[in-house]
């Protein structure tokens, strides 16, 4: 419910866990995320994707990793809006101070929200976020206005 209000703004996603739904689209317009305890192979992290995987067509999922994330509900529901994004072609949403320094890959929010694409466990609301990004501290990245171009 919490990753279908995620991506509730896009009128072109569905989010399910309906199997029938899911086949019923074809290859280069769906993503499988896997929810699953076992990260052994992918250890230190709550999940993994690759960046613009969706419309590959190839069927190649992207993992989110419940024991990792302490089977933490809302960790678990953030981590998979947040992996979904990276198949859209999303980065991190990145932490810089005034004079440019680099000073965290995911940035945590503050005053109850946090970007979808930093990490928003800690924070009551996960969202959509416009700021910078991996790419640097003069580079903005809008979420919701690339998903958006994405699913035109």
């Amino acid at each position: 419910t919490e990753v279908k209000n995620d991506y509730s703004q896009f009128s072109n996603i569905i989010i399910t866990t309906d199997s029938t739904v899911y086949f019923s689209v074809t290859a280069a317009k769906r993503q499988r995320i896997i929810i699953t305890e076992n990260n052994s192979w992918y250890p230190n992290a709550g999940g993994v994707a690759y960046a613009e995987s969706l419309g590959w067509g190839l069927e190649v999922p992207a993992f989110v990793f419940s024991k990792a994330l302490g089977y933490n509900q809302k960790y678990n529901w953030e981590a998979t809006s947040h992996e979904t994004g990276h198949t859209f072609g999303l980065y991190h949403q990145t932490l810089y101070d005034a004079s440019c320094n680099f000073l965290k890959e995911y940035n945590p929010g503050g005053n109850g929200e946090a970007p979808i694409m930093g990490v928003s466990y800690h924070q009551p609301v996960g969202k959509w976020w416009i700021g910078t990004s991996v790419y640097g501290c003069t580079t903005t990245q809008n979420d919701a206005q690339f998903i958006a171009n994405k699913v035109k």
